[in-house]
């Protein structure tokens, strides 16, 4: 029987050494899983920080764009409003002109007479109605 008793505490052994390196290899691979945890949540993170950082970019260039679209409008309508003044004002000028072609200056060229001194109030009474 003490052969057999010390067979089976040699097997005991044998298997509790068993036991402990298996358990060693589990906690080593559990070391490792944790490590590679760390590694991921650091990344994790690292992805959310860019991501913030890519939305308030984002949100600059949103709110530029609609600036530009702003200033792009009031530049329309300031562009609408010269072009209705160059109408009105080309407008004017062509009444001017249907005007001014009524008169005729007698008694000599205007700039002349201009030249001599004379008051444009002067040259007036020369003007007569075609």
């Amino acid at each position: 029987d003490t052969k057999g008793a010390m067979g089976s505490m040699h097997e005991g052994t044998k298997q509790v050494e068993e036991g402990v390196q298996l358990a060693s290899e589990a906690g080593e691979s559990l070391q490792q899983i944790v490590s590679s945890v760390d590694r991921v949540t650091d990344m994790v993170r690292q992805i959310a920080t860019a991501a913030e950082e890519q939305s308030a970019t984002s949100e600059e260039i949103s709110s530029n764009i609609t600036g530009i679209a702003e200033v792009a409008g009031e530049n329309s309508e300031g562009v609408k409003q010269v072009s209705i003044a160059t109408e009105d004002l080309a407008k004017v000028a062509e009444e001017l002109k249907a005007m001014v072609s009524e008169f005729k200056i007698t008694g000599g060229d205007a700039d002349n007479s201009m030249e001599d001194g004379n008051d444009i109030s002067d040259t007036s009474r020369n003007l007569r109605v075609v």
